[in-house]
């Protein structure tokens, strides 16, 4: 059985719009050119970096009003060095096909992939997963979302799956910035993914997130900070379950706030 992993990447840049009365710029340019920078002083429209092996720095030269402006309902980040955050998002899986192999009755198999998290922003982030349909062969047959052993696990709330006449397909979190539910029930707890192919949608469900910046874990530097979460992917049949190859797509979005 082969399930497929997509990744996809949401920045989301907000962008604030105040009211301005009057606007007083100058426009340098004539026949035969025309200069467009931001303001005009030594350094505008000017990435000025130095850097080696262990720093960079960016500098605005001559900027006015450079810096961090805030009020109840608004945030301005006024310079150029605003431009870059000091550890960039980044966002990967480590493995995007997994496969169950030969799959027998009442034998649980499992899989297991990697979702890493660099982030340095001045917001939050999250990690969200969809399924985009149930497991299902080529002739139409389904392996219905696991319900775990009490039958109540969902796409929200993990429960215990330990027994071997459960069936269904389900994943586990490990790792950081995971939901409170797979920490407070354990390893042995799942939940099933939501599927996207019913009607109505059901809404995707958060597998990663964290409202604060990403902070160094011992050993890491600068350029290697980031936050990671192991999905643990189980699929247990049934002896009456039809025999074929079965697959889905489950979609991960990586969504920074800046």
């Amino acid at each position: 059985m082969t399930l497929i992993i997509m990744k996809n990447f949401v920045i989301i840049f907000l962008i604030l719009l105040l009211p301005i009365k009057t606007v007083k710029a100058d426009r340098l340019e004539s026949a035969g050119y025309r200069i467009e920078f931001s303001n005009i002083n030594i350094g505008s429209g000017v990435e000025n970096d130095s850097n080696n092996d262990q720093y960079r720095l960016s500098t605005t030269l001559g900027q006015t009003a450079a810096g961090r402006f805030q009020k109840d309902n608004y945030l301005i980040r006024a310079g150029f060095q605003y431009i870059h955050s000091i550890v960039p998002f980044t966002f990967s899986i480590s493995k995007v096909n997994i496969n169950f192999g030969v799959v027998e009755p009442n034998v649980p198999k499992t899989d297991s992939t990697v979702l890493k998290v660099s982030f340095g922003g001045a917001g939050n982030y999250q990690v969200t997963a969809v399924e985009e349909g149930r497991l299902r062969s080529l002739s139409g047959q389904t392996i219905e979302d696991t319900g775990c052993d009490d039958g109540r696990c969902d796409e929200k709330i993990s429960r215990p799956w330990i027994s071997t006449t459960t069936y269904g397909f389900g994943y586990n979190l490990t790792g950081d910035d995971i939901p409170s539910t797979f920490i407070s029930c354990g390893t042995n707890c799942y939940r099933r993914f939501p599927n996207s192919a019913v009607n109505p949608p059901e809404p995707e469900a958060v597998v990663m997130n964290n409202q604060a910046v990403t902070q160094n874990k011992p050993n890491e530097t600068k350029k290697n900070i980031y936050h990671q979460a192991v999905v643990n992917f189980k699929l247990n049949t049934s002896p009456i379950q039809p025999a074929g190859t079965y697959q889905t797509i489950v979609k991960f979005v990586a969504v920074p706030t800046y």
